[in-house]
């Protein structure tokens, strides 16, 4: 037996050689197409049915949140279902969440809708809210989590916070609801931007900075007691009452508040004048702890402080600034977690 295959192969032909039984899968057939698509549509009535339960269920459940929400919420107001651009947009937020059935899609879209039914039709809030209403069908938990989270480190300051215990236990209510979330992909960054809602900088700042701008007096190292008989020497013994152990040295002292604007208004007395206190915060906001000195001393009531600085420092979190939707959609997501006082959205949109 020869073992010679010489072949000879016309333009666009294929030469196939074997010296045992080939087979040759050329892909389905038109009538093997044929049949795979009608096996689809003869099932296509049952996808129907159960998309259509599914979607029954899910706007059931919507239309009780938002009756409970206009029932127990003051701020609420039934007579906005008079008006055809509010329906328009409930409309809207009905069928975003028939789409997604997510929880937090759900909860945000209730709490957009109670927002838009205070503010007038014409309004630049009632715009940027039927916008997010708009966007929010398009995102996902963790896009939500991130313009959330973004919102609360960025645009926030809770003036309960008056050392660092309490710090931390505002921060770990977020930590807990917001951080699984949180990605470093860029690209997740990225999709927010071609929804409207951020913008990435080419400036940065560090989680630890935006802290030590927002509560400074939380995290002065403060005033040796050498330095301390000097501030009282240049001024007046009353002044040692504008003054507290340091959280980070308890032999030092630091100013008596979070901020200027609180040392100034609570702790002024006839014999330190305004010029004395400012001189006060402006010595000591000039020592600051250092990166290191704030984690370690988080750390023991925050045991995940390294890691949501890590997500924020290494992720476009960093240099993300927040669009009028993207902050209306974070103030919504935030709403969802207890410890966040549910502020006016006009603080921060006028």
């Amino acid at each position: 037996m020869s073992s010679r295959q010489d072949q000879r192969v016309a333009e666009g032909a294929t030469a196939i050689q074997s010296q045992r039984d080939t087979i040759v899968n050329q892909g389905l057939s038109s009538n093997d197409f044929r049949s795979i698509v009608e096996s689809l549509f003869d099932q296509m009535p049952k996808f129907i049915e159960t998309a259509l339960t599914a979607m029954d269920v899910r706007l059931n459940a919507f239309e009780d949140s938002l009756i409970k929400r206009f029932d127990h919420d003051a701020t609420a107001k039934r007579e906005a279902f008079s008006d055809p651009d509010f329906l328009h947009i409930v409309i809207e937020a009905q069928r975003a969440y028939a789409r997604t059935g997510d929880p937090e899609t759900h909860g945000t879209l209730v709490d957009l809708i109670a927002k838009r039914s205070s503010e007038d039709t014409r309004s630049r809030r009632a715009f940027a809210i039927n916008e997010a209403i708009t966007v929010v069908s398009r995102l996902t938990k963790n896009d939500m989590s991130e313009l959330a989270f973004a919102f609360y480190a960025r645009h926030t300051k809770n003036p309960a916070i008056n050392d660092l215990s309490s710090f931390c236990a505002n921060l770990n209510a977020y930590i807990y609801e917001l951080l699984d979330d949180l990605e470093t992909d860029r690209d997740s960054y990225e999709y927010l931007v071609s929804q409207r809602c951020t913008a990435i900088s080419a400036l940065e700042i560090s989680l630890l900075d935006i802290w030590r701008q927002v509560y400074p007096g939380l995290f002065m190292k403060g005033f040796s007691a050498e330095e301390v008989d000097k501030i009282v020497e240049d001024s007046t013994p009353d002044v040692k009452f504008l003054l507290t152990p340091s959280e980070f040295d308890p032999s030092r002292r630091r100013p008596r508040a979070i901020s200027l604007e609180e040392l100034l208004s609570i702790y002024r007395t006839p014999s330190v004048s305004e010029e004395h206190v400012r001189r006060i915060w402006s010595q000591a906001i000039a020592s600051l702890a250092d990166d290191d000195a704030i984690v370690q001393k988080l750390k023991p009531e925050c045991p995940r402080i390294e890691e949501v600085i890590y997500k924020w420092n290494s992720s476009s979190l960093k240099s993300l600034d927040l669009t009028t939707i993207g902050k209306v959609i974070g103030h919504a997501r935030l709403t969802q977690i207890p410890t966040f006082e549910n502020a006016d959205l006009s603080i921060w949109i006028k």
